[in-house]
């Protein structure tokens, strides 16, 4: 049954209890998104994430619960023991599944992938949560900004200011991006987008346009209102490459050349580009 479960939005599922009644049941089988879940987090068993060391099964109450038709219909939360994820066990006239959803992450435990200046995703949360948009033939927009003047504001203000305007950058880009994009900060003044789900190529043009206008505009500081702005790469999954790393290299590669033509605007990665 591998990578053919069913989608129940907005949660994403990957795997299936067993036995049927689901009182205590493991995981019987799982798709494609928990054989990533589990590369990304080191773990090279389903066991690690779902049994503790006494060997009980975390999801066995909440199974019954989910079996005995008595659970919510989004479910019953269940931390992991991936220190870091929360799971849900939803009941299905077909059977239990376990999902993950996208906002299930345990208090405390948003440290690890998220920036603690923008609370944006950071590397290891771009990474975490990437194949959420890169799993399947849908088309996803990666936009790669860097700011243009960021250093000038550093220098003649001070790192408080550029604290300020990273901050604001941030708020902005969320304020544009739909619900189901996701931004981070990579680190310094660079940011990804991925823009899911698109139509057509042009839709990740769309949303650079707007980023264009929203990002020059003044941002107050302490002692007046400074100016940045931004330059823009773009390449899409799968039509340009299908691995997050890939796909961050090309984007990388087309804003720089936005960068040496001018600033101030986005190219698409072109094949002839490294």
């Amino acid at each position: 049954m591998s990578n053919r479960l069913p989608l129940i939005l907005p949660f994403h599922p990957v795997g299936r209890i067993g036995p049927h009644d689901g009182v205590d049941g493991g995981v019987e089988e799982h798709n494609q998104a928990m054989s990533d879940l589990l590369e990304s987090l080191g773990k090279t068993s389903i066991r690690e994430i779902f049994f503790d060391q006494a060997g009980e099964n975390v999801f066995a109450e909440a199974a019954a619960q989910a079996a005995l038709d008595v659970a919510p219909a989004e479910g019953v939360i269940v931390p992991g023991l991936d220190e870091l994820y929360t799971y849900r066990v939803i009941g299905r006239e077909d059977g239990l599944y376990v999902a993950l959803a996208k906002g299930d992450l345990l208090p405390g435990r948003t440290a690890a992938i998220h920036d603690p200046l923008t609370g944006l995703y950071n590397r290891a949360g771009l990474k975490s949560r990437a194949r959420f948009y890169l799993d399947g033939p849908d088309k996803t927009g990666v936009l790669f900004l860097d700011l243009d003047g960021f250093k000038a504001v550093n220098d003649t203000h001070g790192h408080k200011a550029g604290d300020t305007v990273l901050v604001e950058v941030a708020r902005r880009i969320g304020a544009i991006i739909r619900d189901t994009d996701m931004a981070a900060r990579l680190g310094g003044d660079e940011f990804v987008i991925l823009c899911g789900r698109i139509k057509h190529v042009l839709h990740s043009a769309l949303l650079a346009k707007r980023l264009l206008a929203d990002l020059r505009r003044p941002v107050d500081i302490e002692g007046g209102l400074v100016t940045v702005g931004v330059s823009i790469g773009i390449c899409v999954h799968p039509d340009h490459a299908r691995s997050l790393d890939d796909l961050l290299a090309k984007a990388d590669a087309a804003m720089y050349r936005a960068k040496n033509i001018g600033k101030g605007c986005y190219c698409f990665y072109q094949p002839t580009e490294a």
